[in-house]
């Protein structure tokens, strides 16, 4: 990969870019509004072919938009692992609880509390968990009629 291809993917990406702009103004500026018609009707298929004469085109991704794309993708990946920001570990936030500073703690645990999780501990009484309606029953049949 040359510098030369390298620019050259640069100016259609920049070019996709830049109709891509161009459209989103447009459509911005001009939206189209809900007619609430039925698409059957006549008016819905002649408004579907109505174009306004200063509408642009929309942009489409070609494979060569897509492979300059890629092309550059993969060049600002290869510079950014050249000069170590590829995959940089950034430090982790001191204020909140539960982060760990340092590598050995950084790896997952089972946690161990001395508090077990709330949801084992409810009584499974076949009733709402919430209020005291005992005329209320629950029933876990998932049998449908």
């Amino acid at each position: 990969m040359s510098s030369s291809d390298i620019a050259q993917a640069q100016t259609i990406v920049n070019d996709a870019v830049a109709a891509q702009g161009v459209y989103n103004a447009y459509r911005v500026a001009h939206p189209q509004r809900n007619r609430y018609i039925s698409r059957n009707s006549p008016e819905a298929r002649a408004a579907k072919n109505k174009k306004r004469d200063d509408e642009p085109a929309a942009p489409t991704l070609n494979a060569t938009v897509l492979a300059a794309a890629a092309l550059l993708a993969e060049h600002q990946a290869a510079n950014r692992y050249s000069n170590g920001t590829l995959h940089r570990k950034y430090p982790q936030p001191k204020t909140l609880r539960g982060f760990t500073t340092t590598e050995d703690e950084a790896t997952q645990q089972k946690r161990d509390g001395p508090i077990p999780y709330w949801v084992a501990e409810i009584a499974h009484t076949g009733h709402a968990p919430m209020g005291s309606d005992n005329s209320y029953p629950v029933n876990l049949s998932l049998s449908f009629v």
